[in-house]
């Protein structure tokens, strides 16, 4: 996977603003990237609402994590 520093930089500032710190549920606490060689999606959730991103990034295999 290649992300350029800046791409990476704006989304984990937007998506961090959905994440939960203090929740003890892993899920709320994480972002996760899927993505294949069509491109990259980064989301985030606090339980209640989801956020994805698409990233200006690519894959040469597909990614889940």
């Amino acid at each position: 996977m290649r992300v350029e520093k800046r791409v990476l930089n704006d989304a984990l500032r937007v998506l961090g603003r959905v994440v939960c710190q203090t929740s003890p549920v892993e899920l709320y606490q994480s972002v996760r990237f899927v993505g294949n060689e069509n491109g990259i999606r980064a989301m985030a959730t606090d339980g209640v609402e989801t956020v994805s991103v698409i990233l200006d990034a690519f894959t040469e295999t597909e990614i889940d994590f």
